[in-house]
């Protein structure tokens, strides 16, 4: 029979990385999407579509990782847009290199959704809830796995990895 040490690291039994990888993935998921949720709730409640907004800048910047060194590029497109009461506003986008590409300042922009108490809080219109709820099923699904498999663990039942 495999040591507890076997166990963690994936040596004798079925704990190991993966178990610990979604854990970790649904734990994450499970944080992130009550966050999600009260935006799209907050966007439905007060929410202000315009087909108003157009490029006025664009801009890069780099993340570099302190460990590794390697260096990410983000993309993002300042875009401006007028709410109903004819007011004008700015904003950051970010976004992939190939939209970043596509637009020059003075080209429009897809529909933006601005919140009508706070007219400069902005974000691109949204097509319904599924990304959120896809993503909350899976981290679910993700937890559900890696807590069953860290049960089977605690109670000495990892030789049969299913």
């Amino acid at each position: 029979m495999a040591s507890d040490a076997e166990v963690l690291n994936g040596g004798g039994g079925c704990l190991g990385v993966p178990v610990v990888l979604c854990l970790v993935w649904g734990v994450a998921f499970l944080i992130g999407v009550p966050y999600w949720a009260c935006q799209d709730w907050r966007y439905a409640r007060d929410g202000v579509t315009t087909d108003t907004g157009r490029v006025v800048g664009k801009s890069t910047s780099a993340d570099v990782n302190g460990e590794t060194g390697v260096s990410t590029t983000r993309y993002h497109l300042e875009v401006e847009y007028t709410d109903a009461g004819g007011e004008t506003h700015r904003g950051t986008d970010d976004v992939a290199e190939h939209e970043w590409r596509r637009y020059r300042p003075g080209d429009r922009v897809p529909p933006i959704e601005y919140l009508r108490s706070v007219p400069g809080t902005h974000r691109r219109a949204q097509r319904g809830f599924w990304p959120g709820a896809l993503a909350a099923g899976l981290g679910l699904l993700a937890a559900a796995w890696a807590g069953r498999r860290a049960a089977h663990w605690l109670h000495g039942r990892t030789r049969r990895c299913t």
